[in-house]
């Protein structure tokens, strides 16, 4: 239980389990004076703004949202979903406000990205290498690899696969006329 509004948290409790099976109770409760200037006093001190009381309404509304039963401290509840949502506000003020800008606008500012069928054939440019790649022989897959993908020079593959320099090229080259081929048809 929050500190400070012991009798507030037993009020607000008690009310909340009547209107389990009625709702229309939960009027009388708003209409409670004490237990809302309470809850809206604790608000104040904890945000410092002066919509507290909006607040303390958008908390309430976010309560009669949930199924009953789920909360266990109400009065926490209510305060913590106000701090959550004065919080939203601050950030949404430092962002400044949402502008809208008209299809007459967006018309005349050149889209740079590529277009959907630019998309489409660099999508099928790229399964056609995949494919080619898997087809290659496991030797020439790896040094290929080893070249493109990790960025190794040819004497350095030589070493790592065991074999010359001159051996590596001729994979390198054989793979390089490969993709070529395929890409082109």
């Amino acid at each position: 239980m929050i500190h400070g509004g012991g009798t507030c948290a037993r009020h607000i409790q008690q009310w909340y389990v009547r209107s389990l099976p009625q709702r229309d109770r939960m009027s009388e409760w708003v209409r409670s004076q004490s237990s809302w200037s309470l809850l809206l006093l604790r608000i104040q001190r904890r945000t410092g703004r002066s919509d507290a009381d909006d607040l303390l309404q958008s908390a309430f509304l976010k309560l009669l949202e949930l199924k009953p039963g789920n909360i266990r401290n109400v009065e926490a509840y209510l305060v913590r979903a106000a701090q959550n949502a004065a919080c939203d506000s601050v950030r949404r003020e430092r962002n400044g406000p949402i502008s809208f800008v008209d299809d007459e606008h967006m018309q005349s500012v050149p889209c740079t990205g590529p277009t959907p069928v630019e998309t489409a054939m660099s999508r099928q440019r790229l399964d056609t290498l995949a494919r080619s790649i898997q087809d290659l022989d496991e030797r020439t897959k790896e040094i290929f690899l080893l070249h493109r993908i990790e960025g190794l020079s040819y004497p350095q593959i030589a070493e790592r696969v065991g074999c010359t320099v001159s051996n590596v090229e001729k994979h390198i080259s054989k793979t390089l006329v490969l993709l070529a081929k395929r890409l082109l048809d």
